[in-house]
């Protein structure tokens, strides 16, 4: 359904990290928690902002852009820290619908969002 703005409600990837080592970031740099990220993905949202939060992973950039959907500028470079949330409502099989996020951990911009529906 290309253009449709729907999406699977699969996260890019759910298998374990494609990046040999989560990322590492210097002693120095603060990273946003998990609640920081959902409180950051539900103020970006007005539809999902009292939504269930369904997922929230950490890894990199790469592990979790969904490449066919636009992408702040400038991405940051593929090992880049990140959240990952989903947002929505699941209520059992083919009726769940909601909200993804990639938020940049390091500065909390969000990166990319995009709707789904299964």
């Amino acid at each position: 359904m290309a253009g449709c703005g729907l999406a699977d409600p699969t996260p890019p990837s759910i298998e374990p990290s494609r990046s040999a080592t989560p990322p590492t970031p210097s002693p120095s740099l603060q990273l946003l928690s998990k609640a920081d990220a959902e409180a950051i993905a539900r103020s970006s949202t007005e539809r999902w902002a009292d939504g269930d939060l369904l997922d929230a992973r950490f890894g990199t950039y790469a592990d979790f852009v969904a490449e066919h959907f636009e992408t702040a500028s400038p991405p940051p470079a593929p090992g880049a820290p990140v959240w990952w949330i989903s947002l929505g409502d699941d209520p059992g099989p083919l009726r769940g619908q909601g909200e993804f996020f990639v938020i940049d951990a390091t500065d909390g911009r969000v990166i990319q969002h995009y709707d789904w529906i299964s």
